[in-house]
């Protein structure tokens, strides 16, 4: 609890507390297998102006690989300008000391070091009122996040404290000596045999989860920057949003996660060139999945590569999608998933003009 200061006032009238907490590291992961923020509505522009993103940032208590999650950030924040994020979240506090416990807090982000204000507070700080200092501490390989290290300073109405005293003194009266009172004599209880506990039920064998099948690539066998995706993470797609003029400049697809909640994958390729580039989503109904896969590939001469000039969805329920691109330009490709199977994800990569290679994960519908 070393970073954890806290500081009582017995004569304070509403804030009783001083909260002084330091080097605490907030963990925002963009992407990867331990992501934690996801994008709800995508930015507009090259600014990205409106992309908002749900988050739910981890809080730790150090660095080191044995650091005590201490709290979560749930929240959201939005793109308000170029580079000026509306923050709003929770903290909500795990220890055990102050579990569920919670600080609002508010602010924009314009810089790698700041400020966040707290704004209120429950539980064990409530009323709470103060800010949050935070610097960057570490910047995550390949773009995948950041570390924040945090100290908050705050004052709040702390549950328990002592109250102030009494305004007129109180004149001690005197009391007689009461002699000790004696506890009856224990009386000798029979030896019990211990209880038993009765044997834990047998659980039953869970059958084998099925594992998601990697098909492909097609497209081009180099690429400037290759895009992953966890397929255990999905269970089915439920949009494909598709970015394209000339040739397929950018794809990202939101997925349903075996929690039962919405993700939405990394923005494979870009956002597009120019005022003419066409934006599109694909979204699928409840009962609704991905059976084909299709396109057009060709060399480009301006990225000195192969790109992807085309892309076309089938459904389960007969209804194609696309295709998207210029589907007269370069050598067609199609792949059909097996039978009682459906696509759950893509992967593949990208050059700096458009969408390079494109793969997909398929998972049997029994999942």
């Amino acid at each position: 609890m070393d970073n954890f200061k806290i500081t009582s006032y017995a004569n304070a009238l509403v804030e009783n507390t001083k909260l002084d907490f330091q080097s605490l590291y907030l963990h925002r992961i963009r992407s990867g297998d331990k992501k934690n923020q996801y994008v709800v509505i995508d930015g507009v522009g090259a600014t990205d102006i409106c992309l908002t993103t749900i988050n739910d940032w981890a809080i730790y208590d150090g660095v080191a690989a044995h650091a005590k999650l201490v709290a979560h950030a749930k929240g959201m924040h939005m793109n308000a300008a170029a580079a000026d994020c509306c923050n709003l979240f929770i903290i909500v506090f795990e220890l055990d000391s102050f579990k569920g416990s919670t600080l609002a807090v508010m602010g924009a982000t314009t810089e790698e070091q700041g400020e966040w204000a707290i704004v209120g507070g429950t539980g064990q700080f409530a009323m709470a009122r103060g800010v949050i200092q935070r610097k960057m501490h570490q910047k995550l390989a390949d773009g995948q996040g950041d570390v924040l290290e945090l100290t908050i300073e705050a004052f709040c109405r702390r549950k328990g404290q002592p109250e102030p005293p009494a305004t007129t003194p109180q004149t001690p009266t005197t009391q007689p000596i009461q002699p000790p009172v004696q506890p009856p004599p224990a009386t000798t209880q029979p030896i019990q045999p211990p209880v038993q506990p009765p044997p834990a039920p047998t659980k039953p064998i869970q059958p084998p989860t099925p594992t998601p099948i990697k098909n492909g690539p097609w497209g081009g066998t180099t690429s400037d920057k290759l895009h992953h995706f966890n397929p255990n993470m999905s269970v089915g797609l439920k949009s494909v949003t598709f970015i394209y003029y000339h040739a397929v400049n950018g794809l990202r697809f939101n997925y349903t996660g075996k929690d039962g909640y919405e993700n939405s994958s990394e923005l494979f390729g870009n956002n597009g060139h120019g005022p003419d580039a066409k934006r599109q989503t694909v979204h699928l109904g409840p009962r609704e999945f991905v059976t084909e896969l299709s396109g057009t590939h060709q060399h480009e001469r301006r990225s000195n590569n192969i790109a992807i000039y085309s892309l076309k969805l089938v459904t389960n329920l007969g209804k194609t999608h696309g295709p998207f691109g210029s589907a007269n330009i370069g050598a067609a490709f199609r792949f059909s998933v097996p039978p009682n199977s459906k696509i759950v994800g893509f992967f593949g990569g990208s050059t700096g003009y458009a969408v390079n290679s494109i793969g997909a994960y398929t998972l049997e519908n029994s999942a």
